[in-house]
């Protein structure tokens, strides 16, 4: 199974280890599924944790290695062309801008 995770779940696995984001970090980790990720995806989570507001909950020594774990581990896709036309709010559009053509790539494969 493939997943892509929302920046703020991300954040919250980062900075917390308990509830249901370091669950689903967890779950990835133990293998039961592919996690993807994209350069944009990663720049958004490098620049959120960056911020002064995160340091009581995380350093920045380990912001670094969890970034470079997720970007070592995660399946990298491409970030795809601009779409201004699939939605007008800005998160969802990168959400979708990033994962549907790789999504629609795999699903196509795996159904044939």
């Amino acid at each position: 199974m493939l997943a892509v995770l929302d920046v703020n779940v991300l954040v919250s696995a980062a900075i917390s280890t308990a509830g249901p984001p370091r669950e689903i970090l967890t779950a990835w980790v133990d293998g039961r599924f592919e996690l993807l990720a994209s350069p944009a995806l990663l720049a958004e989570l490098r620049d959120v944790l960056a911020r002064p507001k995160f340091r009581r909950w995380i350093g920045t020594a380990t912001a670094a290695e969890f970034l470079d774990g997720l970007a070592d581990a995660t399946l990298i896709v491409d970030d795809p062309p601009a779409r201004p036309d699939l939605s007008p709010d800005p998160e969802y559009l990168e959400l979708v801008q990033a994962w549907a053509p790789m999504l629609e790539r795999r699903f196509t494969k795996w159904s044939s």
